[in-house]
């Protein structure tokens, strides 16, 4: 458990990092809902269009480790972009039109 929360606080770190000079500039939040339904980083563009990332170290993923995901695309509607979960595995994964399953490594891979 603890390698979990050390991981996915590395990965904000890193996409926070990343955030700083990306173009366009985004702001991040959390988002948490009374249901106990997360996602651990929502990336939102000036435009309004949200993108909202979850980080699982584990090597495999399931169906449910992408409610939190599915929630925030429900509630805030057309200005969903795209759902990722990072995951200690090897392979990208669509899980749904807008919904992707990505390798953290990813975040250091050029044209991946």
């Amino acid at each position: 458990a603890l390698y979990g929360h050390v991981l996915e606080n590395f990965v904000i770190c890193e996409l926070r990092k990343q955030a700083s000079w990306s173009s366009p500039r985004v702001q991040l939040f959390h988002y948490r809902k009374h249901t106990g339904k997360e996602v651990d980083l929502i990336l939102e563009e000036p435009g309004g269009r949200i993108v909202g990332i979850e980080i699982k170290a584990g090597r495999t993923v399931a169906g449910s480790d992408l409610e939190g995901l599915r929630q925030l695309s429900q509630e805030v509607g057309d200005r969903f972009h795209r759902g990722i979960l990072l995951y200690g595995g090897d392979e990208i994964v669509p899980f749904a039109r807008n919904l992707h399953v990505v390798p953290i490594a990813s975040l250091w891979r050029l044209g991946g």
